[in-house]
């Protein structure tokens, strides 16, 4: 498909009104990319679109509207966040995964180290999904790190090993 569009494109003419370069101020890209550091922008796993009044509600209650400055239902099962501060969006992120009405929501945050102000949302990568796996019956003689990174590294990267001994 790309390439017919490809080929549409080289048939295409522009007047001297249309063939105008519109161009956008470095320094709005600068201040946009600080502010950006302080955004979630969130992806619901559910199969059917859901109300995004009720997710954007259900989110300031848990994470504190205080700390939000703007949210917004972007499209379907799509949100941003617009925190306060950096360390509120870090704190959040710390704590996923986040789940609304059985659907688990997907955080990437924007990350500005590789900010191109030309990505699209649908651009964002929500694949990564960082869970906890909780292993019961293990014998107790498995029950330490090795065992641990050896059954998480079978269904993804391991972000931590928890071997808190039990209360």
């Amino acid at each position: 498909m790309a390439d017919e569009v490809m080929d549409l494109m080289k048939n295409l003419k522009f007047t001297d009104a249309e063939a105008t370069v519109v161009e956008t101020p470095l320094m709005q890209e600068y201040q946009v990319r600080d502010e950006m550091d302080t955004w979630i922008l969130a992806k619901l796993l559910s199969p059917k679109p859901v109300v995004g009044d009720t997710v954007i509600k259900a989110f300031k209650a848990i994470w504190g509207a205080k700390k939000l400055v703007e949210t917004s239902c972007l499209k379907p099962n799509i949100f941003l966040f617009k925190f306060v501060v950096a360390e509120d969006k870090d704190n959040i992120l710390r704590r996923t995964p986040w789940i609304f009405n059985g659907y688990f929501s997907v955080l990437d945050y924007i990350n500005t180290l590789k900010y191109d102000p030309f990505l699209g949302i649908e651009e964002y990568d929500f694949s990564p999904l960082k869970t906890r796996l909780r292993v019961f019956g293990l014998p107790l003689g498995l029950m330490n790190q090795e065992m641990g990174e050896k059954v998480g590294n079978t269904i993804g990267e391991i972000v931590a090993v928890d071997l808190r001994k039990g209360e």
